[in-house]
């Protein structure tokens, strides 16, 4: 997302470490459009956890079988059994 605070801190590390770094930076965010408001729209929208782990194994050049490392027990928008919020 356009304006972030990670999109600051990889640009300071490109502007002042360029020679040193092995590969260059990705990001990754949520798209530059509104959160749709339903199961279907939001399905792939925000970032997961399983996501960042294989960017981070493809910058690595790492083949790793991940297995059922990142088993998903919930639906993609319903927060798990932690969430205890207003409503």
């Amino acid at each position: 997302m356009d304006g972030s605070i990670s999109g600051e801190i990889v640009s300071k590390v490109v502007e002042n470490l360029w020679d040193t770094l092995d590969s260059k930076p990705e990001r990754l965010a949520m798209p530059n459009f509104p959160e749709g408001t339903s199961f279907a729209l939001t399905k792939n929208y925000h970032v997961s956890s399983e996501d960042i782990v294989l960017k981070i194994l493809e910058m690595l050049n790492q083949d790793i079988e991940l297995g059922k490392c990142f088993k998903k027990e919930y639906p993609h928008d319903v927060p798990g059994d932690w969430f205890t919020g207003p409503f």
